[in-house]
């Protein structure tokens, strides 16, 4: 009767040592450590992995200030315009002014013709000029009455003589 016989080759806790831990010069096959390109090929993966994740977070910074702006940029507008209705401050169109509080943001007013002779559209725009990541521009319209509005050369009332 043919038996076949199988081997197992189990690691030894100690490697290539002996029980008494000297070398027993025996070759069992098993190695111990990585290879060079194992090293190499888990470098290249390891720098790949945090190259993407430094362009997430470039990505994720630059997109965080644009929004912080637009944001910024849609408070100063409607701050500004709740301002000149509230006070009636004499307007002209088209001059650009900034806001004492931060230089780097600006604003202006425009004026037209409403729908109707009794009405102006007033239209404040909010801008943030700096580098590329850092603009943002932002504007309101609103219809107001013209009696609500300082007496302009350009919009005289329906009574005012032309």
């Amino acid at each position: 009767m043919n038996s076949v016989r199988t081997t197992c080759r189990l690691r030894h806790p100690r490697g290539p040592f002996g029980p008494s831990g000297a070398l027993t010069g025996a070759r069992t096959g098993w190695r111990d450590g990585f290879t060079l390109l194992e090293v190499l090929l888990s470098t290249v993966i390891l720098a790949g992995a945090l190259a993407a994740l430094s362009q997430l977070t470039t990505n994720g910074v630059t997109a965080a200030l644009r929004t912080e702006n637009e944001t910024v940029a849609a408070v100063r507008c409607q701050t500004k315009l709740d301002e000149i209705l509230a006070t009636n401050q004499h307007l002209s169109s088209g001059q650009s002014t900034h806001f004492a509080d931060d230089p780097a943001w600006s604003w202006n007013v425009s004026m037209s013709d409403g729908p109707t002779d009794s009405l102006t559209l007033l239209t404040v725009t909010v801008q943030r000029s700096g580098p590329r990541n850092s603009e943002a521009s932002f504007s309101l319209s609103r219809l107001v009455t013209r009696s609500r509005l300082v007496a302009h050369d350009k919009f005289p009332g329906p009574g005012d003589a032309s």
